[in-house]
């Protein structure tokens, strides 16, 4: 049995306000909890800060430079002597009596990779406002307050999370993220394929104490965007769209707009009497997308050569469509690998492909695509060094497909979240088992009620069987798309609609 002696907590920190930190060391001090600061900012701790820091019992790392939240939790965990762990942001209040709960949580959930995320909220601090009400219940805090407790999170977040300090042994989050944002998403893609389970237990509660302005939705969102690209290049089998990123050249409008936006938002923040509205509603959904396209459209003119000229090109009213950002941008992976697919030389298609392995020697995708017409030892043969060389870097739907053309048996999903259900539904569906897309669509709708590819599978599944039951079902999908990123409504939506006129137009004999 866990006891409290056997929790650390770890806080990463900037330095930005010591106060705050103070306050939280008060609390960890109060619950008798060995705690440890792990100093990321930008220049080192004063003395007085430091002395302040460990008068609260706690330890203190100091970077020599500021490397990013992913290398100040892998600094807090390797500093950790205990068997149970704790992530705390520096800007949340963990609620008096916390450190019990989390005990009692890992006692009753004792599998190493069984992880706990409690509940990060607003309500009753000091910068609840009618935009934090807004992201909690319509953009993606929503998290915190929809997943029910007991039940996994879809994707990981760290940011208020307690584990086995056993299972960070031999798995790190990836320090090549030094801006806000994905590398939650990209360590969860790595521990959900290791059978990793993040459950909500919203019991354990932290108040947020950080001011949100839309300028400063904005600015984490454009970092957001901005990581969004690192994380394609870490995992592109599942995060790259080319869809979305030919939207994002041609749709994103210029920086100085988007601060416009911002401030219409804190407009209708004011106005009103500062109310949740339809409207800022409409405006942060939209703000939401192009902050990350934005982001995106940063980090690809930074790295990548020819991508400036697109962009550049688009903002002067061009259209880029695919064919031009697959031949106008350079050495980004994913791109070259569309360029080989849509190549008549061999030759040239070749060697695109082993330029895309040089560049992620991860990426199953160029493998497949190298390999796609054989089916012999060889082709065999570099399936199993790609899966023994590369298998603790890819995610749990990449790993599926790389075992399935091995003919190796599938690895189950029952403890997993939405996203390797979804995997399993995915490949119901491809393999036309109605059976089994049904049932992986209920269980996915146990674990997220609003999931809209889940509603819409089952929908497809029912159409000739059961119309009533589909037609409610693509209903329930239609109204949950609403509240999803702007580009996911554009390809659902129409999808929706044209399921439904398939529903209508199916005489009742056949239906």
């Amino acid at each position: 049995m866990y006891r409290r002696e056997d929790l650390s907590i770890a806080i990463p920190t900037l330095g930005r306000d010591i106060g705050l930190l103070d306050r939280i060391l008060g609390v960890l001090q109060a619950e008798n909890l060995a705690s440890i600061v792990v100093w990321d900012g930008h220049q080192a701790p004063s003395q007085a800060q430091a002395q302040a820091i460990l008068a609260r019992g706690a330890s203190l790392r100091v970077h020599q430079r500021n490397r990013g939240l992913s290398a100040g939790r892998n600094t807090g965990a390797a500093a950790m002597a205990t068997s149970l762990g704790m992530f705390i942001d520096d800007d949340i209040v963990p609620a008096a009596g916390f450190a019990q709960a989390v005990v009692d949580f890992h006692n009753q959930h004792p599998d190493s990779l069984t992880m706990m995320m409690g509940c990060v909220t607003w309500r009753g601090g000091p910068h609840q406002s009618a935009l934090t009400e807004w992201f909690e219940t319509r953009g993606n805090w929503n998290v915190f307050h929809t997943v029910p407790e007991g039940r996994p999170h879809a994707n990981f977040m760290g940011g208020f999370t307690s584990f086995k300090t056993a299972a960070l042994s031999d798995l790190k989050f990836d320090e090549g993220f030094t801006r806000y944002g994905c590398e939650d998403v990209e360590f969860g893609y790595r521990f959900f394929a290791r059978g990793g389970t993040l459950l909500s237990w919203p019991r354990v509660l932290g108040i947020h104490i950080k001011p949100l302005s839309a300028a400063d939705y904005l600015r984490d969102h454009l970092g957001a965007g901005y990581s969004r690209g690192v994380l394609i290049e870490r995992q592109p089998d599942t995060s790259f769209s080319l869809a979305w990123t030919c939207k994002a050249f041609n749709t994103t409008l210029p920086r100085a707009q988007l601060d416009a936006l911002a401030g219409c938002a804190d407009r209708l923040l004011v106005q009103g009497g500062g109310r949740p509205t339809p409207e800022l509603d409409l405006l942060m959904r939209l703000l939401s997308e192009q902050a990350l396209q934005s982001g995106f459209i940063e980090f690809m003119t930074a790295q990548h050569a020819g991508a400036q000229a697109l962009r550049d090109a688009a903002l002067a009213g061009a259209h880029i469509d695919e064919q031009a950002l697959i031949n106008g941008i350079e050495d980004f992976a994913p791109l070259l690998l569309e360029r080989a697919r849509r190549s008549s030389d061999p030759q040239q298609r070749m060697a695109l492909l082993a330029r895309c392995r040089s560049l992620i020697p991860h990426y199953l995708a160029p493998l497949i695509e190298e390999i796609s017409e054989r089916d012999d030892t060889a082709a065999h043969a570099a399936l199993r060094e790609h899966l023994a060389r590369h298998e603790h870097r890819l995610d749990h739907r990449t790993l599926e497909t790389l075992r399935a053309r091995l003919g190796l048996q599938r690895h189950s999903a029952s403890g997993g979240g939405a996203r390797e259900l979804y995997a399993v539904l995915l490949s119901a569906q491809a393999a036309g088992d109605i059976g089994a897309s049904i049932d992986a669509a209920q269980r996915l709708l146990d674990l997220d009620p609003g999931h809209v590819g889940a509603l819409i599978a089952w929908a497809r599944a029912a159409m000739r069987s059961d119309k009533p039951l589909a037609r409610v079902l693509l209903r329930q999908a239609k109204h949950h798309v609403g509240f999803r990123p702007l580009h996911e409504q554009e390809a659902r939506e129409p999808e929706i609609a044209a399921l439904l006129r398939g529903i209508e137009q199916t005489p009742e004999h056949e239906a």
